[in-house]
């Protein structure tokens, strides 16, 4: 889990404008999740998120949704 949460780290930290992230939640704690939430809100760039985890997506409050079925 340490090595996952260096990972989150080490993307957030970059200057980059696109993340492309897939289940990121996966294997997290909830204070780590919470700290996830936090980074991704303050992102200015475009997220592009996959995950089955909708109280994960609404907290992170996108701008645009879209389902894929």
């Amino acid at each position: 889990m340490l090595f996952r949460r260096i990972q989150i780290a080490a993307i957030l930290s970059k200057n980059s404008y696109v993340l492309i992230l897939d289940e990121p939640t996966n294997h997290l704690d909830v204070y780590t999740v919470e700290e996830l939430v936090e980074a991704l809100r303050d992102y200015q760039g475009t997220i592009i998120l996959v995950s089955h985890d909708e109280s994960f997506i609404n907290d992170i409050q996108p701008n645009k949704v879209i389902d894929l079925l």
